[in-house]
C-alpha cells in the first residue's frame, strides 16, 4: 500500500502531540516522497515545528472561539479550504475529537481512521471513517505503539522494533534564551514538580526534602513551572520549605516551549512527574527520573530513553487512571512515594552517565510485582 498525501490530527496536549513523532518518523522513512502534514492546536505546535519529517504543521487556535461567531466561522472555513486543496488520501485521526469526524466527511480521503466512539443508534461518528483502530490498549502497551496501531489497522506492516524514538528540534535562539534564563549555568538538575492535572503531583514537603538532599550533594538546581496560579502557589510553598537548597526558580518564565526544551536539553538530569517534560526529555535523551501514581507507566513512561527511571510508591494501589482517589483530585499513591526511592533512582543516573542496557528503565520502589521495562 502506497500512502502519498497524509494528514495526522492530534487535538490534545503537549505530550500527546510530541508522542506522535514516532508515527511521523516511521511514515517518513517508509514513504520518503509522501506529503506528511499535521493538524494540532496552535498552543501545542512547537512540539512539531521544525520537525524535518513533516511538510506542514496546520493549527487550530482555541482563541477563535473568543473572536465572535462570524470571525470564528471564517477561520474554520479558511482552514478547511486549505486542507481540502491538499487532496489527502489518508487521514489518521489519533483522538476521538468530533472534529475528526467532520474532517473525514469533508476532505473525503481514500482512507480515514480513528478509534470507535459509541453514541448508539446510527453512530454517525464511527461511520464517518473507512477504518476503526482498536480501543483495546493493554496496560504495558505504550501510547507510541498505540498510535502506530492506526497504521496497522490500515494494513501497513509496522514491526515493533522499527518504531523510532521521539523527535524535538530546538532553534539556536531558544538555546540562547535558555542560557540567559539560568545565567549561563551548566550541569544543573532541572526539577519540574507540577503537571496540568494536580493528581499527578508529589507533595510539596517531600519535593523540598529531595531538593535539600540534592543541594547537600553539591547539585545545582533549577525549578520550572507553568504560569498558572496553582503552579505558582505550589512552587512558592516548596521554596518556602527549603533549608539547604537555593535553586534558580523559573515560574512561567520560559517564553516558549522551545526555550523550555533547551533548558531540558542543557540539564544533566530532569526530575518530574507524568507530564510533557518527561516526553521532551525522552526526545532529547536527557536522563530523567519520573514519578508515577494513578497513571500507567507501561503506557506513559519515557519512550526509548535508556537513561530513564520510573518511581512508584510502596502501596498496593496504583494506576487506577482516576483523577485522584474517589476523583477528589489527590492521589494517595503519589503522596506515598518515598524520598529514599527517588534519591536512589536519581543517584544511579548521576553516577552512571553512560547508561548500559543493564540499567534500562528500572521501576523504583519496594514492590517487586512491577517489572523492569525494556
Amino acid at each position: 500500500m502506497e500512502l502519498e498525501r497524509i494528514l495526522i490530527t492530534e487535538l490534545r496536549y503537549f505530550g500527546d502531540v510530541l508522542l506522535t513523532t514516532p508515527l511521523i518518523g516511521f511514515l517518513r522513512k517508509k514513504y520518503p516522497n509522501a506529503r506528511i502534514d499535521a493538524l494540532v492546536y496552535h498552543s501545542t505546535r512547537e512540539m512539531l515545528t521544525g520537525n524535518p519529517d513533516l511538510d506542514n504543521v496546520y493549527t487550530i487556535d482555541q482563541k477563535w472561539k473568543k473572536m465572535g461567531v462570524k470571525k470564528q466561522l471564517g477561520a474554520e472555513i479558511n482552514l478547511l479550504k486549505t486542507l481540502k486543496a491538499n487532496h489527502y488520501d489518508t487521514l489518521l485521526h489519533l483522538t476521538t475529537h468530533n472534529r475528526g469526524m467532520w474532517l473525514a466527511r469533508i476532505l473525503k480521503p481514500k482512507r480515514s481512521i480513528s478509534c470507535p466512539k459509541h453514541f448508539g443508534g446510527l453512530n454517525f461518528y464511527n461511520k464517518s471513517f473507512t477504518h476503526m483502530a482498536s480501543l483495546v490498549l493493554p496496560r504495558e502497551r505504550h501510547i507510541a505503539q498505540f498510535n502506530m496501531d492506526h497504521l496497522r489497522a490500515l494494513g501497513v506492516v509496522v514491526p515493533e522494533e522499527e518504531v523510532p524514538g521521539l523527535k524535538l528540534t530546538i532553534p539556536d535562539e531558544a538555546r540562547a534564551e535558555a542560557a540567559k534564563l539560568v545565567g549561563g549555568l551548566k550541569g544543573y538538575v532541572l526539577v519540574h514538580p507540577a503537571a496540568r492535572f494536580f493528581f499527578k503531583c508529589w507533595t510539596e514537603e517531600r519535593t523540598a526534602e529531595m531538593l535539600d538532599r540534592l543541594a547537600s550533594q553539591g547539585e545545582k538546581i533549577v525549578i520550572t513551572s507553568g504560569p498558572s496560579d496553582e503552579e505558582r502557589t505550589m512552587i512558592e510553598k516548596i521554596v518556602s520549605l527549603l533549608k539547604v537548597a537555593k535553586p534558580i526558580v523559573l515560574i512561567g518564565k520560559t517564553p516558549s516551549m522551545k526555550t523550555f526544551a533547551a533548558l531540558i536539553d542543557d540539564a544533566k538530569l530532569l526530575i518530574g512527574v507524568d507530564s510533557a517534560p518527561a516526553h521532551m526529555a525522552a526526545a532529547l535523551q536527557t536522563p530523567e527520573v519520573i514519578l508515577f501514581g494513578a497513571t500507567i507507566p507501561g503506557r506513559w513512561r519515557p519512550w526509548e530513553n535508556d537513561a530513564s527511571r520510573v518511581v512508584i510508591s510502596p502501596g498496593r494501589c496504583h494506576f487506577c487512571e482516576q483523577r485522584g482517589c474517589g476523583r477528589c483530585g489527590i492521589s494517595e499513591c503519589m503522596r506515598e512515594i518515598r524520598v529514599e526511592d527517588v534519591m536512589e533512582a536519581v543517584n544511579e543516573l548521576l553516577e552512571h552517565r553512560d547508561i548500559p542496557d543493564a540499567y534500562r528503565k528500572t521501576v523504583y520502589g519496594p514492590n517487586d510485582r512491577f517489572p523492569t521495562y525494556s
